[in-house]
C-alpha cells in the first residue's frame, strides 16, 4: 500500500469510493458512469481494494445497490 510518511503503522484510515452498481440497481450503471465521467474520476479505479490490502481489523459496507464502496482498517 503506497502511503504518505505521515501515515504510521496503527494509524486508522478511511476509502469512500463507488463502483458500478449491482443487482436490481444496475439500470443506473449509465447515469453512474456519466456522474463519474463528468467528476473526471475512473469508476473501475477500486481503491478501496488498498486498504483490504494493506491493513488490518478492516470493516466493510456497501450502499446504493454497490455503488458506494466504504472501508475502514488500521494500517499495518
Amino acid at each position: 500500500m503506497n502511503r504518505a510518511p505521515a501515515y504510521e503503522p496503527g494509524t486508522r484510515v478511511a476509502v469512500v469510493d463507488m463502483q458500478r452498481p449491482t443487482a436490481a440497481f444496475r439500470v443506473f450503471e449509465p447515469l453512474a458512469r456519466l456522474a463519474c465521467g463528468l467528476g473526471g474520476s475512473d469508476i473501475d479505479a477500486h481503491p478501496w481494494t488498498a486498504v483490504e490490502d494493506g491493513c488490518d481489523d478492516v470493516g466493510r459496507a456497501s450502499l446504493r445497490g454497490g455503488h458506494v464502496q466504504v472501508r475502514t482498517g488500521t494500517l499495518r
